[in-house]
């Protein structure tokens, strides 16, 4: 139970991230933030529900 709340508020975060990208055109330094932001969270996410393929946040590619 305590799990699938945690996953929640992640994704909801992840979302709210998300839309804070296209906010920031132009700022090409803040959407990268905002994508690794998002990267890491759904790393966090992968692991907590023990999916396999992402032992590398950081190598995946931009969201926006």
């Amino acid at each position: 139970m305590r799990t699938d709340k945690r996953e929640r508020y992640l994704k909801v975060r992840i979302d709210q991230l998300r839309e804070e990208i296209p906010k920031n055109e132009g700022d090409d330094l803040t959407q990268e933030w905002y994508n690794r932001l998002i990267q890491e969270l759904q790393w966090v996410v992968d692991i907590g529900s023990k999916k396999e393929g992402r032992s590398n946040c950081w190598m995946g590619e931009n969201v926006q």
